[in-house]
């Protein structure tokens, strides 16, 4: 758990900026800002308006204009709800819970639903859309009956 701020930057500042602007996938900085009470002014792309709750956790914002205005409004935020947001949605045990319920969805164990009578296999490809992009890890699931499983 976060019991201490990991970064005494993030905790001591006003807000953290995040001026995105693609289509950023999770955004782990801003749950870590959030686990230290700071809150997030960050652009409407990708996962931000997801993480961010405007007006709560921070601010979502479309443009420069709009992102000052928000800093303005920093004192508006209540940095322990903040934490609060943090804890509800984004600790281990809450993302561990949430991890757990979606596999057992996927594997048809949600709900009383019986597993299915083949095992399934966990299939792990890296993809990297050009030299310099990061590879991502992406999942596939496989049943045993699949030609080309070893």
């Amino acid at each position: 758990s976060f019991d201490e701020c990991r970064c005494p930057c993030r905790g001591n500042a006003r807000a953290l900026l995040f001026p995105i602007s693609w289509p950023e996938p999770f955004g782990l900085v801003m749950i870590e800002a959030m686990a230290c009470g700071t809150p997030v002014i960050g652009f409407n792309h990708g996962s931000v308006p997801e993480v961010v709750t405007d007006g709560m956790s921070g601010f979502v914002v479309d443009t420069i204009e709009q992102a000052v205005a928000a800093v303005a409004r920093i004192p508006e935020i209540d940095r322990s709800a903040v934490r609060a947001a943090f804890e509800e949605r984004f600790s281990v045990d809450v993302m561990a819970a949430n991890y757990e319920a979606a596999y057992r969805a996927v594997l048809g164990l949600a709900g009383g639903v019986k597993p299915a009578p083949m095992p399934v296999f966990v299939e792990a490809l890296t993809h990297s859309k050009s030299a310099v992009a990061s590879p991502c890890l992406s999942i596939r699931l496989k049943s045993a009956r699949e030609p080309g499983l070893i």
